[in-house]
């Protein structure tokens, strides 16, 4: 029994939602960036109240740490998951919903990696927690769906390339 597709639409408007929601995710993190470090330089928000003091060093570590565990998982996912859907024998329209789901796990990974890294820069005020912030942007938006990735990435015959067009 075929499972029904649940993305009605085009190929061409499934990339184009696939772009809306790698933009909406890094949009957001910006965002929330732009609000921890407009909270942080208000001086209104003081670590001390926190009892985290002395703390910060393990934040910055567990921050890195799982900075780059994610994205470690991340990408053997994302490989590993592409590699299945280029040589599988499915129609466009299933690769894209598989490549779709995909992406989302690659971006959910270091989406969750950002978040809690700006998260600990909030609670101690360590700024150096940015960093991996400003790397989880910068990997999410080295997949982003352009036509080129997608054809390369699912390796994409003449026909199916059409149909993206």
């Amino acid at each position: 029994m075929a499972t029904p597709d649940l993305s009605p639409g085009t190929p061409k408007e499934k990339l184009r939602a696939m772009r809306i929601l790698c933009g909406a995710l890094v949009t957001g993190i910006i965002i929330f960036s732009a609000v921890i470090i407009g909270l942080k330089s208000t001086g209104e928000f003081d670590e001390s109240e926190l009892k985290v003091e002395g703390y910060g060093n393990i934040f910055l570590a567990i921050g890195i740490a799982v900075g780059v565990a994610c994205f470690l998982a991340a990408a053997f996912l994302y490989k590993k998951e592409t590699a299945v859907v280029r040589s599988s024998l499915i129609s466009l329209d299933q690769k894209l919903n598989s490549y779709r789901a995909t992406l989302i796990k690659y971006l959910a990974l270091c989406e969750g990696a950002a978040l809690l890294s700006l998260i600990f820069c909030f609670l101690t005020g360590y700024y150096y927690l940015l960093g991996v912030t400003a790397a989880m942007v910068i990997a999410m938006l080295a997949k982003w769906p352009s036509k080129q990735r997608v054809v390369t990435d699912l390796e994409l015959d003449w026909k199916q390339q059409q149909e993206l067009e």
